[in-house]
């Protein structure tokens, strides 16, 4: 498989700015938490963070050094490490 990295990385990046901005755009509100419940807020942001999760793991094969950083960098920010959503003392590995 002969693929030119130089042209798949931008597209990868356009994709993902587009998606963000896009989904952001139409879920502000819920994510500010404004009217809503914190349920919903954490609903929102738990969504698009699992769309990039998955996305940086389904890009692997063709981008592999910015798949891993995007998955570094995305890694901390697990939503079920961050507030705490596990129930019955689950472990995260």
């Amino acid at each position: 498989m002969n693929t030119h990295s130089y042209q798949v990385v931008p597209q990868l990046l356009n994709f993902i700015e587009e998606i963000t901005n896009w989904y952001v755009k139409l879920n502000r509100s819920r994510m500010k938490g404004q009217g809503n419940s914190q349920e919903d807020c954490e609903s929102a942001i738990c969504c698009l963070y699992e769309a990039l999760f998955q996305f940086a793991r389904l890009m692997s094969p063709l981008a592999p050094f910015f798949a891993e950083y995007a998955y570094q960098q995305l890694r901390p920010l697990h939503p079920l490490l961050r507030w705490n959503l596990f129930e019955n003392g689950a472990q995260v590995t």
